[in-house]
């Protein structure tokens, strides 16, 4: 091929006279071609010219298309406020600084600030030892850039695309900046590899941003920037995934959903303590960590694989973290999918709302979608066989999940998800079921694994499921604080619902530690995993009773809402067992505190304690803490039954009243034909066991009136004459017979008669 050069002055003639170039000849132009502010007469379409020389077209004005194909550069190409009523092409370009033509233009091989084309404008296959500084640029149609190598940066920031941004193939050993992007259609980057930052910090792309096979070594800036999707995703195990140094994408706004689905992010680039994912402020119709129609996709599409491979696979297709992830103050439409996310940091959802669901499912919760199809079904049921190499979606792993203050108006499932410190979500809100753990009819339970504290306190939720085996801590001494275990203090929860963890003995261990401290629950359902729903009364407060132990400390608002709520139901016995269970508990619990703070001048009121003491615990075992007063009774009954045959049924203790005629009332020795009937014995034993008034003067038969000790004792069992001597007289024993029914029938009496309305 035919190379001519020419000079600058000549090149420049021909252009503005509109004048033409043999088609085919390769043109060589040396000097310094300067165009700056011309009006060509007829399109620039230059192919196969070598420009030694800069070369400046700055606010010159093309009437139709402009057109470089396998043109080179030696000095920097200049386009500022260049106004193109075509299209824009590039194929084939070189841009080739010489090192002091680099450090003079501070790098940029393509000065285009302030472009316009009122078409396309379609780079291919660029080469530039610069930077591109494209700031400003104007975009009627679409801007497609393909199979670019910059060696410094590219700047589009505040560009106007009037269609489709397409970045496809690229190479920027420096940074892209797209701060105030407009773009009317979708934004396309793919297989891009960027040394430094990406930025689209308060861009706008109207129909959404998708990223495939992109490599970021440093930070994806979309912070305050709105578009309608926001899709980073993985469409098959074959092809590169994305890799991101850092995102960040604080007040982001996105109409549709955020996709962020088999690619990796992280460590961060420049600032370990800061996180890698920032989404804080973040306002989308839903967020999800992997897509699930195209995962089950491409798990069936490997089961013929081994199951190293089906391994990798399922692996590649989810989302790595490698640090934190900060989601604070988001507002979600819709749903967040964390299933099978992997991050070495925290999760914060602080503050955040979510208009649907917050999911980590696990194997089994997916399964009871009923909107799995059936072959799915099927590798989850091998999962929760035993069978974790046909591609379940693996467990998340955080080292912690933070969800304080945050509100979800349906579900919240957790049960997939492993933490290796805990999970704070005090002041959150849930209208729907808070799945810390699921139970299956033939599979184990799946559960969330929470090391240290799963703190809800002050939450209000509809349905709260959570299991033993979550929480293997052990408890700390009675009293003390709590650093680990499931915590509900001052929470309010409609419906409670919790699975036992079986050891060898068969014994119910509920969360542990757990934490109650006033504690409000509309209905417990504590489920026994062979007989939940025909638990007997005394089996329910044992039950009751075992769980609240999981607390060291002593909460009794959460003792006696679960009293009022099992008499709401009709189980009396068992809510007067837990109230007994309570203040056995309060008793011991102020005992080891009174001894544990014994000092020799609080010794000095140890002996009145200790009687207050007796007498409390004289009250639990008689009155059962006024719930039992038929333990009282039986006393009654069984004090006047024990003193009829052992004092009352004994001639020897009574006299009978004996009438002769001309003589006053006598009494005698009850003996012979003057002895008591047994109706007689009966009604002595009721004047001195019960207390009421009676006329002494009228009694037919009565206790003797003397006071020898040894003349009529009381006997236990005995008979006539009497073989067990007491150092009592039968009048003395009466007397404090009645001063025991003195002592004895009023509180029987008065919580017997609370019992009884109550009931």
């Amino acid at each position: 091929m035919k190379t001519t050069t020419i000079s600058a002055a000549d090149f420049i003639g021909r252009i503005l006279s509109g004048g033409g170039f043999h088609v085919g000849e390769r043109y060589v132009v040396t000097g310094e071609v300067s165009l700056r502010g011309a009006i060509l007469p007829r399109p620039l379409l230059l192919h196969g010219f070598l420009f030694e020389g800069p070369v400046d077209l700055s606010d010159t004005s093309v009437p139709g298309e402009l057109d470089f194909s396998d043109c080179r550069f030696r000095r920097n190409l200049r386009l500022n406020q260049m106004h193109v009523q075509g299209s824009i092409r590039f194929r084939r370009v070189r841009i080739d600084l010489e090192e002091y033509q680099r450090d003079n233009s501070g790098g940029i091989g393509i000065d285009a600030v302030g472009l316009e084309a009122d078409g396309d404008l379609r780079i291919e296959d660029l080469i530039c030892s610069g930077g591109v500084q494209a700031a400003g640029l104007a975009v009627a149609g679409a801007a497609d850039w393909q199979d670019i190598e910059i060696a410094h940066s590219l700047d589009l920031s505040g560009g106007q695309i009037g269609g489709r941004l397409q970045m496809s193939r690229c190479k920027v050993r420096g940074s892209i900046n797209m701060m105030a992007l407009n773009v009317r259609s979708h934004a396309e980057i793919g297989q891009v590899n960027v040394a430094g930052d990406c930025s689209l910090t308060s861009a706008r792309i109207e129909q959404g941003l998708y990223i495939a096979s992109t490599r970021i070594e440093g930070t994806l800036l979309i912070s305050n920037a709105y578009m309608s999707a926001l899709q980073i995703e993985r469409q098959s195990p074959n092809v590169q995934g994305s890799h991101f140094g850092a995102i960040s994408a604080y007040g982001l706004e996105i109409s549709l959903g955020f996709k962020l689905c088999g690619a990796t992010v992280g460590p961060h680039p420049s600032d370990p303590s800061e996180p890698v994912l920032s989404l804080g402020r973040i306002k989308a119709d839903h967020i999800q960590f992997w897509r699930p129609s195209l995962y089950w996709n491409v798990m069936l599409q490997a089961q013929n694989a081994d199951a190293d491979t089906r391994l990798k696979i399922r692996d590649l297709m989810l989302t790595h973290v490698d640090g934190d992830i900060e989601m604070d103050a988001a507002q979600i439409v819709r749903t967040i999918d964390m299933t099978g996310l992997v991050a070495t940091g925290r999760v914060n959802l602080s503050n955040s709302q979510i208009g649907n669901e917050l999911l980590v499912s696990s194997a089994l919760t997916l399964r009871n979608n009923h909107q799995t199809r059936r072959e799915r079904r099927e590798i989850l049921n091998a999962a929760l066989g035993g069978d974790t190499t046909r591609g379940e979606p693996r467990r998340a792993s955080f080292r912690s999940l933070n969800m304080e203050d945050c509100r979800i108006e349906t579900d919240v499932d957790l049960t997939g998800l492993d933490l290796r410190e805990g999970l704070s979500a005090q002041h959150v809100t849930a209208g729907g079921t808070v799945m810390l753990a699921e139970t299956g009819e033939d599979v184990p339970e799946s559960f969330i694994n929470c090391p240290a504290r799963a703190d809800f306190t002050g939450a209000k939720l509809y349905k709260l499921q959570a299991s033993g085996s979550s929480f293997n801590a052990l408890p700390p001494a009675e009293g003390g604080t709590l650093p680990a275990g499931l915590i509900l203090d001052d929470a309010e929860v409609m419906l409670l619902r919790l699975f036992p963890k079986r050891g060898l003995g068969r014994e119910e261990t509920y969360p542990k530690p757990l934490g109650v401290s006033n504690l409000t629950v509309r209905h417990w359902k504590l489920l026994d995993s062979e007989n939940e729903d025909f638990r007997s009364e005394s089996e329910e407060a044992k039950t009751f009773l075992r769980l609240l132990k999981n607390d060291p400390r002593i909460s009794r608002t959460t003792y006696l809402s679960i009293v009022s709520t099992l008499r709401d139901q009709g189980h009396e016995r068992a809510s007067s067992s837990v109230f007994r269970g309570l203040s056995w508990r309060t008793l011991g619990e102020g005992i080891r505190q009174t001894l544990n703070q014994l000092s020799p001048r609080r010794a000095l009121f140890l002996p009145l304690q200790a009687a207050s003491w007796l007498l409390t615990s004289a009250y639990g075992l008689l009155l059962g803490f006024g719930t039992a007063p038929l333990r009282l009774g039986a006393l009654i009954l069984g004090v006047g039954f024990l003193s009829y045959i052992s004092v009352y049924n004994l001639n020897s203790n009574l006299e009978m009243r004996v009438s002769q005629e001309g003589e006053a009332p006598r009494y005698a020795a009850a003996i012979g034909n003057d002895a008591c009937t047994n109706w007689q014995k009966t009604l002595v034993m009721l004047r001195h066991h019960v207390p009421v008034a009676v006329n002494e003067e009228s009694e037919t038969c009565r206790l003797r009136q003397y006071g020898s000790v040894n003349a009529t004792p009381p006997l236990w069992l005995g008979a006539d004459p009497p073989v067990v001597p007491w150092p009592l007289s039968p009048l003395e024993f009466g007397v404090y017979m009645r001063l025991l029914a003195l002592m004895l029938w009023p509180p029987f009496l008065a919580f017997a008669l609370k019992r009884a309305f109550r009931e």
